[in-house]
């Protein structure tokens, strides 16, 4: 299913599940990562997410409303996913390009 949308939208757009979900997944973000979690499973989450914890939280509230505000779209046609997904990918960016930690 992703490589289907990856063709038809022209980018990596791994947000559909949180798009067509009730569950506003993004708007648990923040409490996913206690102070207690900074260690233990292999995870490619940055130390930075606990040093910088504020602003790791700010930004996930940010794409929760860009989430919020395309949902609608993008489950209406797929013109509206193809709108969506720009803004709903460059918000889950901005968190990740500063807290995750490269596969390399």
């Amino acid at each position: 299913m992703f490589v289907t949308l990856q063709r038809v939208i022209g980018r990596d757009f791994r947000h559909g599940f949180e798009l067509g979900s009730g569950g506003n997944i993004s708007q648990k973000l923040p409490g996913l990562f206690p102070p207690d979690s900074r260690t233990g499973e292999k995870t490619r989450a940055a130390p930075a997410i606990w040093a910088q914890k504020q602003d790791f939280d700010a930004k996930a509230v940010a794409f929760a409303k860009v989430v919020a505000e395309n949902r609608d779209k993008a489950k209406a046609s797929l013109d509206g996913l193809k709108a969506a997904a720009k803004p709903v990918g460059d918000a889950c960016d901005n968190r990740h390009n500063d807290y995750r930690l490269s596969r390399r």
